[in-house]
Formats: structure tokens, sequence, C-alpha cells
């Protein structure tokens, strides 16, 4: 999956050569095996704009073709490949949105592509239970089973663990004072055992809270996290967790045998509407903008404002293909023509430099923008 962060250091980056391939992949059938042809074609035209003489080019060279023949590697795709090359990075994305058939060479990686995704609903959901716990990681079309190391997954497991540390205190001090952690309780009658589950409940939520949030909170920007809980169980854990991005829905039910794929697409509907209500708001901030012209469509100013960080909000299309190269110091477009694969796209420009100042960026279709051909644009104030 595709995050801001890890955006933010590919945008640092500026080299010679910066490849960047995007092709539209298959999932299954016998389509699967265009996209090897579709590679080879590719990398004709690659070796032909950056030669193969010197060492780094080779290398690149290398590494993208080991992919051609690799019939196995066809039949794990989804919809659309990304793949980056220069002489520091090799990294290749797999996208659940299909992806045009292209390729960039220049001094940096083009990336409006992967600014769609990274913007796209992505977030994580904590199936919790007292027979089992699982963390997702989930986007429009994708889950991912995250290890968190130290988590107990389960209250049987959690309270055999206690026990043993109960025991293994008690031995070591010769007494009964290692027992102590947990309140004394008389087990006769209904309301006893009750309260004791319900304590043995409270502290294993505090556990299973208590390595959730440790590992949110070590992340740049942690996506959204829901749970998918009992009634009972989620005020356990609601009780017990710190974590300021857990959302207040829950996806009631025990879901110990539900399937990854199945809770992805529960939560889905959730996450979408909440990403286009924010969508919906950048969009009337920016139109407000540039009718009081603390905003702009024309591209000009737009590249200009990003390069200095004074973009705020940026509606850039990613079907809009403005060739040329900006001047910073003049700000000023030189035109070049379209078929020049060293010419940069000024609105893949004006997106990843936006967004390395800060700036929301949103990579819609044309259609969609909130106004203008190619890009629009929120200014600071």
């Amino acid at each position: 999956m595709v995050d801001h962060q890890h955006l933010r250091e590919l945008l640092g980056i500026r080299e010679h050569p910066c490849v960047t391939i995007t092709l539209p992949t298959a999932v299954r059938g016998p389509e699967t095996l265009e996209g090897s042809i579709r590679l080879k074609n590719v990398l004709r035209e690659v070796a032909a704009c950056i030669g193969e003489d010197g060492e780094a080019e080779r290398d690149i060279l290398r590494w993208l073709g080991e992919r051609v023949d690799d019939a196995d590697y066809w039949q794990h795709q989804r919809e659309g490949l990304m793949l980056l090359a220069s002489p520091s990075v090799r990294e290749e994305w797999r996208f659940p949105t299909t992806l045009p058939e292209n390729v960039r060479i220049e001094r940096r990686f083009h990336l409006k592509y992967a600014i769609r995704l990274a913007n796209s609903p992505t977030f994580e959901v904590l199936a919790f239970s007292r027979g089992s716990v699982r963390l997702l990681r989930c986007d429009s079309s994708h889950v991912d089973v995250i290890e968190v190391p130290g988590l107990t997954t389960s209250l049987a497991e959690f309270t055999q663990y206690d026990e043993h540390q109960d025991s293994l205190q008690h031995h070591s001090t010769g007494s009964t004072a290692g027992k102590s952690r947990r309140a004394p309780v008389t087990h006769h009658g209904h309301g006893s055992n009750e309260e004791r589950h319900t304590e043995d409940l409270e502290r294993f939520a505090k556990a299973v809270a208590k390595r959730i949030d440790q590992r949110r909170a070590s992340m740049m920007s942690p996506p959204p996290l829901l749970l998918a809980a009992t009634t009972r169980d989620a005020a356990a854990y609601r009780n017990a967790s710190r974590d300021p991005r857990l959302e207040p829905g829950t996806i009631e039910g025990n879901h110990d045998r539900t399937e990854p794929e199945t809770l992805r697409a529960a939560v889905w509907e959730h996450a979408a509407e909440a990403r286009l209500q924010r969508q919906a708001a950048a969009r009337e901030r920016v139109v407000q903008a540039i009718n009081s012209d603390a905003g702009s469509t024309t591209l000009t100013r737009v590249l200009a404002a990003a390069h200095q960080g004074l973009v705020h909000t940026l509606f850039a299309a990613h079907d809009a293909d403005q060739r040329g190269h900006f001047n910073v110091a003049e700000s000023a477009v030189l035109r070049t023509g379209i078929g020049t694969p060293e010419a940069g796209d000024l609105v893949d420009e004006a997106a990843c430099m936006a967004l390395q100042y800060g700036a929301d960026v949103y990579v819609v279709a044309k259609d969609d923008l909130p106004a203008g051909d190619s890009v629009a644009a929120q200014f600071r104030s």
C-alpha cells in the first residue's frame, strides 16, 4: 500500500535517470500474459532513451527485464502496475485500479497516480473478541493481515500467560504476594462469575489496546481504525484505548470466523463515504478561493505557488497531459512536444511539489475538477 510518508521520500529524489513505468495488468485469465508483452515493448523505449553505456543504466534495464519472462510474476497482479527505477531506487507497486501504459524518464519520478492511490480510503480494522484478535489493513480492493509483535490474540492465551507470570512471581518470592495482581473474587453465585468475566475482559482489552496503540502511535499518519466486535467487547476496548483515530462506529457481531475480505467489504462503504465528504469540502474551498483570487486554474501560476510552498489544496487531473519544463527562476513554462519522453508532465510536477510542501492534493479525472482543465488550487493565506 502507498502512503504519503513514503511518497514524500520519493519526491525528494533528483537523479538521472528516474524511470517511471505504468501498465494495465490482469488479475486472472489469459490476459495476464499481456503484461509481459507490454513491458517488453516499453523496455525498448527505455533502452533507446537512457542507453546502455553506463553501469547504472545497465542495472536499471537488467532489473526491469527480470520480470518480462517470469510467468508466475504476471499471475499475481492486480489491475495496474507501477515500476520505479533509478540509480538509487527499485520499487514496484500493484494498484487496485487500471493504469495507462506509459513510460516517463525524467530527473524525478512521475507520481500523480501514486498520490491518487495514497488518497483512496485506507483503513485498519481490529476484529476484537475474547476468542480472537486480528488487525487488518485494507483499501478499496485489498486486505493484509498485520502481525503485531507481542499481541495476545485470545483471552484464553492472555489468562494462561497471566497465571503463569503469577506463578513465577510466587515461586521467586516464596509467598502469595504475586497473586495480588488480580482482585480476590468469591466463587459462588451468578454475580461473582460475571464480575470475574468482566474483570478478565477489561484486563485483556487493556493489554490488546496497549500493543495496538503503541504500533499506531509510531506511524507518521495512521489511517482510521474501525472496530469489529460485539457491543460488550467494543465497549471494553474503547475504554482501554487512547487512539485518537479510533472511529466511533462498530461493525457489530463476533467476527472470529469472518474472512478478512468479508470484513474489508463491510467497512468499505463507511470509509469511502468519509473520504467523499472530505473531498467535497475541499472542492468547495477551492472554488471559493478561485472566485476571490486566492486560488487559480492557471498551470503556470499554480506551479510557481507549488514550488514556493504556497498551495494549500490542489486538485490535479490524472488524465491531463501537459508536457514541458518549468523554469523556477523565471516562473515560466517552456513547452515541449508530447512525443519527447524526457519532457516533464507539468500537472504531475504541480501535484508532487504541492504534496512535498504539505498541501492536500486530490488527483481526479479531468471531468471531476472543481474548475479548469488540468489543475485547480487554493493558495495559502
